[in-house]
C-alpha cells in the first residue's frame, strides 16, 4: 500500500465513484469520523484505517498514482459457487444503497427464488434502489410490482440472469461450476444499458401478478 496518499486523494476518489463520507465509512468499515479526519488531514490516522480507506476504494475500481486518482478502465470479479447470485444482489446493495441508483434484470425468474434470495431483493429495495425485470412472456409469477416487469419473448428468452447496476454487469454462468462473472468498466456498462432500455421500450407490459410471496410485503 501507498501510505503516502493524501486527504485530497481519497477526497478525489470519492467524486469519481460518487460516495458520500458515509458510503466510503461502510465500505471501510470505519468511522465517519475517521474518513472526516483523514480527508482534512485534522490529526494523525492510524496505520489500520488508511489501510481499510485505501483498500476499499482501491476494490471499487480506484487506482492512485502520482499524488493524484483515476479510475480503473476495467476490473472483473468471479463469484463462484452456489450462492454467486445471492453476491450479486450483496454487491447491488452495497453499490446503490442510499442512492438513486437502479438495477436492470435481464433473464429472471422469480419463481426460481429461495429465501436468501428474496430477501436480498428486499434488503436493496428497502435502501431505495429501483429495478426493472425482463422476464419471460407468459410467466406471472412477478415478485415486485407488475409495472417493473416487461416480457421478452419465450423464443428469445434464457434463464441466465444479467444484472446491469452502477458500473457494474454480472452475468451467471451454468454450468458444472456455478458461478457470476462480475465487470466494471463505464463504457460497457452504458452500452448495456441502452440495449436495456431498448428492448424495455418495444416489449409488453406485464398486467397482473399471482406471486402469493412479494418483496415489498
Amino acid at each position: 500500500m501507498d501510505m503516502n496518499i493524501k486527504g485530497n486523494q481519497v477526497t478525489a476518489a470519492r467524486a469519481l465513484l460518487g460516495w458520500t463520507r458515509p458510503q466510503l465509512a461502510d465500505h471501510a468499515n470505519v468511522s465517519l469520523t475517521s474518513v472526516q479526519r483523514f480527508e482534512s488531514q485534522t490529526g494523525d490516522s492510524t496505520t489500520e484505517i488508511k489501510e481499510a480507506i485505501f483498500t476499499a476504494l482501491q476494490k471499487a475500481g480506484i487506482d492512485f498514482s502520482d499524488g493524484g486518482v483515476r479510475p480503473r478502465l476495467s476490473k472483473i470479479t468471479v463469484f463462484e459457487g452456489s450462492d454467486s447470485y445471492l453476491r450479486i444482489l450483496d454487491d447491488v446493495f452495497y453499490t446503490l444503497k442510499d442512492t438513486t441508483g437502479e438495477a436492470l434484470f435481464v433473464c429472471i425468474d422469480d419463481r426460481k427464488n429461495p429465501d436468501a434470495v428474496i430477501e436480498g431483493y428486499r434488503r436493496a429495495r428497502k435502501t431505495g434502489v429501483k429495478m426493472r425485470f425482463l422476464v419471460e412472456e407468459g410467466n406471472t409469477f412477478l415478485m415486485g410490482h407488475p409495472e417493473e416487469y416487461h416480457y421478452i419473448p419465450a423464443a428469445f428468452y434464457h434463464n441466465n440472469p444479467q444484472v446491469i447496476y452502477g458500473n457494474k454487469i454480472a452475468t451467471m454462468t451454468y454450468g458444472f461450476l456455478k458461478q457470476a462473472v462480475v465487470i466494471e468498466n463505464a463504457l460497457m456498462v452504458e452500452a448495456q444499458k441502452n440495449i436495456f432500455n431498448y428492448l424495455w421500450d418495444k416489449s409488453k407490459k406485464a398486467r397482473m401478478t399471482d406471486a402469493k410471496i412479494r418483496y415489498d410485503i
